[in-house]
């Protein structure tokens, strides 16, 4: 996502609207009854927590084990996404779902959790919430300082100004 502009007040209330939307629809359809046991049928068996993520444990079978298969790992457990991409696809999904694989420590497992959001530079963070308020600041400042030199000069406000080139 490029660089927001000084001006540009709408995209940070736009994205974490379109994040709710998401996020809404992705927990609606994965705590459906239905659709929950279909989860629970896939192989491997999928399970929702109560925020609507997916998540799922993949063990690395033993004959991968050993140390020169190592970097057949993460291929194994892509492979067992496709499946699981297969079941969301079912239930129009895959679209919006966002997979975050992360290594069990002490274990031949991986974490696989499957979330509505990226989770990546484009989320919304406080640090964009915080550079959304200090540019709404800034703008309502220069408007509000704008009004009170029209006020000041002309004795009336910009609003009124404004009005007038219509009446």
């Amino acid at each position: 996502m490029p660089k927001a502009k000084w001006y540009d007040l709408w995209s940070l209330p736009l994205d974490i609207a379109d994040g709710l939307r998401s996020w809404w629809i992705f927990r609606r359809v994965t705590t459906d009854e239905a659709n929950a046991s279909a989860l629970a049928k896939n192989d491997p068996p999928l399970r929702v927590d109560a925020l609507g993520r997916i998540y799922t444990v993949v063990t690395v079978p033993e004959e991968m084990r050993a140390a020169e298969h190592e970097g057949m790992h993460m291929p194994y457990v892509i492979d067992k996404l496709s499946a699981i991409n297969y079941t969301l696809m079912s239930m129009n999904l895959s679209d919006m779902a966002y997979p975050e694989i992360s290594r069990v420590e002490g274990s031949w497992s991986y974490l696989v959790v499957i979330t509505s959001s990226p989770g990546d530079e484009d989320s919304v963070t406080w640090m964009r919430v915080l550079g959304w308020v200090r540019r709404a600041v800034v703008i309502a400042g220069s408007a509000w300082l704008v009004d009170r030199a029209l006020t000041k000069v002309t004795g009336h406000g910009a609003v009124d100004l404004l009005m007038s080139l219509f009446r």
